[in-house]
C-alpha cells in the first residue's frame, strides 16, 4: 500500500483534470464543492491509473484494485456496471408501483418490481445510443448526448448534439421501443417529431433533483460519497397516494444494486435488486471485440520501444479493453553501440462502445529507453522511468546525464500523441464514427 501512495504522489493530472478540479472548488454551494471535488478527484485518479508509476510499483494490483469487481456478481452485471468506468450508478428514468426503467451507460432495463427481474433489456451501443451523461458537464455539454424519454408505455431513445444553431437539435434517428415486448424498435427520422420527443424529454427534467444535495447526510453517513459505492446523480420524483415519492439508485463496493425511495427525504426505505444483460447483449459485446494493437510503422526504433511496453502492458488490461501508446518521442542520443531515446509516454486502454471508440483509463509518464541494434531492428535493454520530484523534474535531470541540450528536449510537457491511435483505427479497419478521450468525443 505504502507503494501505491508513493506511485500516486508521482503523478501529474492533465490540464484538463486540473480545470475541473478547480471548477469544482469554485461552485457557490459547500454540498456540491464537495461532491463536484470528489467527482474530479477520480477523474483524476481513473486517467492517471494505468500511469506508467503505479504499474511499475505496483505489479498491477493497483489497477486490478480500482477496475476489479467482486466474485460474487455476475460476469454480465459486471460488464453492464462497469464497462465504461462510470462514477455514477445507473440514472432512474421511469418508476411506478410495478415497474422500474433505468439505464446504464451501455443499456436500459426495465425491471418488474413484483417477478423481481429484469423483462426488457435494451442496448443502446447497437443503436448508437452510448452517449449517455449524467454528471456535471464542467462547463460546456457533451459534444453528443443520449436521452431517453418513456411515454404510453414505450421508451424513445435519441441523441443531441451540441453547438446546433447556438443549442441543441437532435442529432440522428430516434428510436421507439415497446417497454413490455421484446419486439423490434421503430425507427423515426421525421425531424419534427424528434423535435417532438426532445421539448417532452425537457419538460420530463423536472421530475428530478439533485441526488447529493438532496440526500446529502443519507450519502455521507452511508460512505457513498466516492468512497465505497456510487449512487445516481439525480433522483427521480414521482407522486404515490397524493405523496412526492424522490428515488435513487446506489451501489457498493460489490456492485450491488439498491431502489432507495423516500417521502420525507429523511427515512429510506431499500429494495435490493440484481441486473442480468440477455443474450443478445451479450453477445453484440463479444462480437465486437476490440484486436490487439500491432505498430506498423517503419521506425524500427519506435518499434521495439512500443513492442516493449505493449509486453508489460497487456497482462494489466481489464476485460476486452485493448492497450494504445500515445508516446511522444523527444529526444535521441546516439553513443555508439547504444540509442537512447527519451519519450513521454501517454498511454490509455480503449474499448469499443458502439459506434464510438473510448479511452477509458490512462496516464502520462517519461521514460529512457536504452536500445542496443541487432539484426533486423533493435532490442530495448535498460529503462528507466521518471518518478520523482515535482513535475518530476529529478528523475529528468537524472536522465539528461548533465546534457543540457538533452534536458532541454525532455523538460517540456506534450500532449497525447494521437498518430498511433490513427493507425489503430487504419490498420484494423474499425468501423467507429467517434473517438472519445479524457470524455469529450473527437
Amino acid at each position: 500500500m505504502n507503494e501505491i501512495k508513493k506511485a500516486l504522489s508521482n503523478l501529474e493530472p492533465n490540464e484538463k483534470a486540473k480545470e475541473r478540479v478547480w471548477e469544482g472548488l469554485e461552485r457557490d454551494s459547500k454540498h456540491k464543492r464537495k461532491r463536484v471535488f470528489l467527482i474530479a478527484a477520480v477523474v483524476v485518479i481513473f486517467i492517471c491509473a494505468a500511469a506508467i508509476g503505479i504499474n511499475a510499483v505496483s505489479g498491477g494490483r493497483f489497477f486490478n484494485a480500482v477496475l476489479g469487481v467482486s466474485d460474487s456478481t455476475s460476469a454480465r452485471e459486471s460488464a453492464i456496471l462497469s464497462e465504461g468506468d462510470e462514477i455514477y450508478a445507473p440514472e432512474i428514468i421511469f418508476l411506478n408501483k410495478t415497474t422500474l426503467v433505468i439505464e446504464s451507460k451501455n443499456a436500459v432495463f426495465v425491471y418488474d418490481r413484483n417477478k423481481k427481474k429484469v423483462t426488457r433489456t435494451i442496448d443502446l451501443q447497437s443503436i448508437g445510443g452510448y452517449y449517455i451523461d449524467h454528471g456535471d458537464d464542467f462547463g460546456d455539454p457533451p459534444v453528443l448526448k443520449t436521452h431517453t424519454l418513456v411515454e404510453d408505455g414505450k421508451i424513445i431513445v435519441f441523441n443531441t448534439r451540441r453547438g446546433f444553431l447556438g443549442g441543441t437539435a437532435p442529432d440522428g434517428d430516434a428510436y421507439v421501443f415497446s417497454m413490455t415486448k421484446n419486439e423490434k424498435y421503430k425507427r423515426i427520422t421525421d425531424d419534427s417529431l424528434k423535435n417532438k420527443y426532445y421539448e417532452k424529454w425537457l419538460k420530463n427534467e423536472k421530475n428530478y433533483v439533485d441526488c447529493f444535495d438532496t440526500f446529502y447526510y443519507y450519502l455521507e453517513n452511508n460512505n457513498l460519497n466516492g468512497d465505497d459505492g456510487t449512487y445516481s446523480y439525480r433522483a427521480y420524483v414521482s407522486t404515490q397516494n397524493g405523496k412526492k415519492l424522490y428515488s435513487f439508485i446506489i451501489t457498493d463496493s460489490e456492485n450491488n444494486l439498491c431502489l432507495c425511495t423516500s417521502t420525507d427525504k429523511k427515512s429510506i426505505k431499500k429494495e435490493y435488486f440484481k441486473l442480468l444483460s440477455d443474450k443478445k447483449y451479450w453477445n453484440y459485446h463479444k462480437k465486437n471485440k476490440l484486436p490487439e494493437f500491432k505498430y506498423s510503422g517503419s521506425d524500427k526504433v519506435m518499434k521495439a520501444v512500443i513492442e516493449y511496453e505493449q509486453a508489460r502492458n497487456d497482462e494489466l488490461l481489464y476485460s476486452d479493453n485493448v492497450w494504445i501508446p500515445f508516446f511522444t518521442e523527444l529526444c535521441r542520443k546516439d553513443d555508439g553501440d547504444e540509442l537512447k531515446v527519451f519519450v513521454e509516454i501517454w498511454q490509455f486502454e480503449y474499448q469499443r462502445q458502439g459506434d464510438v471508440l473510448e479511452g477509458t483509463n490512462g496516464g502520462d509518464g517519461m521514460a529512457k529507453y536504452t536500445l542496443k541494434k541487432e539484426k533486423g531492428g533493435y532490442k530495448v535493454i535498460e529503462v528507466e522511468y521518471a518518478s520523482d520530484g515535482a513535475l518530476l523534474e529529478e528523475s529528468i535531470k537524472k536522465m539528461s546525464e548533465g546534457d543540457a541540450s538533452v534536458y532541454m528536449k525532455i523538460s517540456g510537457r506534450t500532449q497525447p500523441n494521437y498518430e498511433f491511435l490513427d493507425m489503430y483505427i487504419r490498420d484494423n479497419n474499425l468501423n467507429v464514427k467517434y473517438r472519445r478521450v479524457n470524455g469529450e468525443i473527437a
